[in-house]
């Protein structure tokens, strides 16, 4: 899919391009769209009979509060054939960098129910400026006064453009030209064609190594001692059991407390404890009893002086019986 570059476009600003000519570019209550807005566009669609006559135009603008999106529709087909994905009113083209000013279309649901075929159609537009789509959001157009012009539309089956491939840090690589698939050990490429209907695709399958191929120098895990060498030098040797005792089917292991014994778990680790242990007192209560035992230890010494009080009066009292008995004897 070809599409000019910007400074090309923007010496020919004047021209109505990617409108017709003759489209007026005015919705039906009378809003124009802004020549700001599109740069370029191309649209590849499938050689259906239904597009052998008539033309391409934009149908709406389809207002979705803080975004909106351009709608394309065919003047002989009842449907929005291509949606663009939603566009934010603040976009702004950067003049360094065209990619940044590309936005794909997209088949409707709507057109893949009139004909099947309609899945390999495609679009792509070039934006310039969006501050003035404000104006026109929710706008519908007649087919002529938002014509597209005849270049923009490409009738035939689409090819593959390009392929974008995201690595494992989440950056997108894009892939373009001549795509070479290879194939690695255990791993087969195959071209299938069916026969009826010509279709090609590639089958990727799984294919079993010779014993040449599993010893081979360019295979770096050749066995499962292999494979998990590997994992132990990045993840550390595993425990397999505990006292002997292997894990459950999902390689757990489950700790229990028993009587007086706590178990929970914590980040990357457990807490065991003993509640039986803790205090069960509080700091005033001990105190307390110092204080009674002091007092039962005063009376304890009462009570001693007391018995002692009496063992004195009763010694006295037999001493001086035995002189009364003494002195009538």
């Amino acid at each position: 899919m070809a599409v000019t570059e910007l400074e090309w476009l923007n010496q020919n600003r004047h021209r109505n391009y990617p409108l017709a000519d003759d489209a007026s570019g005015v919705s039906t209550n009378g809003k124009a769209l802004p020549t700001s807005f599109l740069c370029d566009m191309a649209i590849d669609v499938p050689p259906l009979d239904a597009f052998n006559s008539g033309y391409f135009y934009i149908s709406e603008i389809t207002n979705l509060g803080e975004t909106f999106q351009l709608c394309v529709s065919h003047s002989e087909v009842s449907a929005v054939l291509l949606r663009s994905i939603p566009i934010s009113y603040n976009f702004i083209a950067s003049d360094s960098d065209v990619e940044s000013s590309r936005m794909p279309l997209y088949v409707t649901q709507e057109a893949l129910q009139l004909d099947s075929l309609l899945e390999q159609a495609s679009g792509e537009i070039i934006i310039g400026s969006c501050s003035d789509m404000y104006e026109v959001a929710g706008a519908t157009f007649e087919n002529t006064a938002g014509k597209l012009n005849p270049f923009v539309a490409r009738k035939g089956f689409a090819g593959l453009s390009r392929i974008i491939v995201v690595d494992s840090d989440g950056v997108e690589h894009r892939v373009t030209g001549d795509l070479t698939l290879e194939s690695e050990h255990g791993i087969g490429i195959a071209l299938d064609v069916d026969p009826n209907t010509g279709e090609r695709k590639i089958v990727l399958s799984e294919v079993e190594l010779t014993e040449q191929e599993q010893a081979g120098e360019n295979t770096e895990y050749r066995t499962l001692d292999d494979v998990l060498a590997a994992l132990y030098k990045l993840l550390g040797v595993p425990i397999t059991s505990i006292n002997g005792i292997g894990p459950d089917e999902d390689g757990n292991f489950n700790i229990s407390g028993l009587d007086c014994t706590d178990v929970n778990g914590i980040n990357n680790g457990i807490t065991i404890s003993n509640p039986c242990a803790k205090p069960c007192c509080t700091s005033d209560i001990p105190a307390d009893i110092a204080t009674a035992l002091s007092s039962l230890e005063e009376a304890r010494n009462r009570l001693i002086n007391y018995h002692e009080a009496l063992l004195n009066n009763l010694q006295t009292m037999q001493s001086r019986l035995a002189s009364l008995i003494a002195s009538k004897g």
